[in-house]
């Protein structure tokens, strides 16, 4: 009798799985998102929930889904935001960094969300695209999909299209692997245009989140293609291509008067870069204040520390400037020279280690430390150059302790 009472917990484990299907909308209806609440009342808690292949989930008002456990969400089919924009600049999520709004949020413990190549995120961004015309931090901008709050989750296989603003954050999360996720986000009046219109459509941002890994996926974006923001601790990011946009950054960070940024433990590897502006890089503002424009526009006068960076194994295909470290970001037309309010940003122990330098022009590596303490232990090796000259002629270097402006070591 023992092994049956082993058994038999195990056999009520899989009894109490339930399984939930959200409902195709009926001819007629405009906003599936109370479906889809009412679905995950029932499914909650060791579920297994499913979004039906072939079929459009219309999303008319703001996707709420917390306090979510053991729960495995099949995405099969598609989830289309309406076009209303006043709705969503009223009505979206408030997220305080950077004045963000959130359209879609999932959070809880033990989450699994599967795509299984056929689910997608449309953000139907094309009508933000053209109503914004470029001005990236219009207030109300919904991100289409996001995990917050959430600990020891999946998410995989589904693509994200027309985002209309970032278009996968991850806030307040740990233990958080993303894989096989496909972005796109181009401009129908403005496609060859970077940003043109398609400003701050970033494709990834993580956010007060600790071991994060993103790998093996995709993202033509008008911004950054991955953006490793305040308080992101442990992230790995491997396998990715990035089309267009900036790169893959860490930051911007320092952004807020008083307030502590840390990023560390950060490894980008066997990424490549198809006609951005950098590779794998980093900003922070200055320590110049702005009077009289705040985030998410303004800003700067933020301290903290960036540190223990690899970047290994790197692809940069006609990209501007691929090593680039600036500390002196500005976006308010708040023009103070940086040596005149250097950063208070430390950074330390950054590596480049094997990069590609393939056709483009200009500046390969660009390391412009104007903060208070420069930079320390920053090296770039390995790097090689096809159809682009990558000697020492084409490097600089300011504020980088131990080198010279011309990188020679002193």
């Amino acid at each position: 009798m023992r092994p049956l009472q082993f058994l038999l917990p195990f056999a009520g484990l899989a009894a109490a799985w339930k399984h939930c299907t959200v409902p195709a909308p009926r001819e007629g209806v405009t906003d599936s998102s109370p479906a889809i609440h009412d679905t995950f009342k029932r499914c909650s808690r060791d579920a297994r929930v499913t979004f039906s292949a072939n079929t459009v989930y219309p999303i008319g008002s703001v996707v709420s889904l917390q306090n979510l456990k053991n729960v495995h969400i099949d995405l099969r089919g598609t989830l289309q935001y309406s076009d209303n924009l006043r709705y969503w600049i009223q009505h979206s999520l408030y997220q305080p960094f950077q004045n963000a709004s959130i359209g879609l949020e999932i959070g809880g413990t033990n989450l699994t969300i599967d795509g299984h190549g056929t689910g997608v995120v449309d953000g139907n961004g094309q009508v933000w695209y053209d109503y914004t015309n470029g001005f990236s931090q219009y207030f109300g901008r919904p991100i289409p999909f996001s995990l917050r709050r959430a600990h020891n989750a999946t998410a995989t296989g589904f693509r994200i299209l027309n985002s209309q603003y970032w278009s996968f954050l991850i806030s307040n999360s740990s233990h958080v692997d993303i894989s096989h996720i496909t972005i796109n986000n181009t401009s129908i009046t403005q496609p060859d245009a970077y940003p043109g219109n398609l400003g701050n459509t970033d494709g990834f941002d993580t956010l007060y989140s600790d071991h994060v890994t993103i790998r093996d996926s995709y993202a033509r974006v008008g911004d950054d293609c991955i953006a490793v923001k305040p308080n992101s601790t442990n992230i790995v990011i491997a396998n990715m291509t990035c089309e267009r946009g900036s790169g893959i950054t860490i930051g911007s960070l320092g952004q807020y008067a008083g307030v502590y940024d840390l990023v560390e433990n950060v490894t980008v590897a066997n990424a490549t870069f198809l006609h951005t502006t950098h590779s794998a890089w980093m900003k922070t503002w200055s320590g110049a204040v702005s009077p009289w424009v705040y985030p998410p526009n303004g800003g700067g006068g933020g301290t903290g520390r960036i540190r223990n960076v690899l970047y290994k194994d790197l692809r940069a295909v006609n990209v501007s400037e691929p090593v680039y470290i600036t500390m002196c970001n500005s976006y308010s037309q708040y023009a103070v020279p940086c040596e005149d309010a250097p950063s208070a940003f430390e950074i330390e122990g950054v590596v480049w280690d094997g990069v590609t330098v393939e056709g483009g022009n200009g500046t390969v590596v660009g390391l412009r430390c104007l903060g208070q303490t420069g930079c320390n232990g920053v090296e770039v090796r390995g790097l090689k150059g096809v159809g682009r000259e990558v000697g020492e002629e084409s490097w600089v270097c300011r504020g980088v302790n131990g080198v010279d402006e011309g990188c020679s070591e002193l």
